[in-house]
């Protein structure tokens, strides 16, 4: 059982956030909202671990070949987001912070360097706000943490 809570459980709500993406994707007929990086980002900064960074940015790859034909297109932003949290974590421990800066930076760069100049889309003011708006209030609430006693821990602790 702990096995399951521990290991299991990470990559099977990770793929879920997966399949989530990419049926947003589809529905929205544009990528809408980036639950797999924001969870990837918020369990890596709280957790860190190398077979969860790589499990996180194998699905990120999957996802964009399944959305734009590309595979490994987020990786271009995806690898050096992750390697700026791990190097910056300890100087943010405290504060959930650095998840969503890094969320905003690598959404930004996603939508102008990706989207916007290999991809051909030119995305708007509008589209850009609202992403960034709906993704950091993911990012933040997959970082809420609990001010309740001396035990301060992440809402993705108590979800894996």
């Amino acid at each position: 059982m702990i096995f399951f809570t521990r290991y299991i459980s990470f990559y099977l709500i990770a793929f879920l956030f997966f399949c989530m993406d990419i049926w947003s994707f589809f529905l929205f007929q544009g990528q809408f909202f980036h639950l797999l990086l924001a969870f990837g980002i918020a369990k890596n900064y709280y957790k860190p671990s190398s077979s969860y960074i790589s499990a996180t940015l194998f699905l990120l790859a999957t996802e964009s070949f399944v959305m734009y034909g590309m595979f490994g297109l987020s990786l271009l932003y995806a690898i050096p987001l992750f390697a700026i949290v791990l190097l910056l974590h300890p100087y943010f421990y405290a504060t959930p912070l650095l998840p969503m800066l890094a969320t905003g930076i690598g959404l930004m760069f996603s939508i102008v360097f990706c989207q916007g100049y290999l991809l051909g889309i030119a995305p708007t003011m509008p589209y850009t706000i609202g992403i960034l708006c709906v993704n950091l209030m993911i990012t933040g609430a997959f970082s809420l943490k609990s001010k309740m006693g001396k035990t301060r821990q992440s809402l993705i602790q108590h979800m894996v």
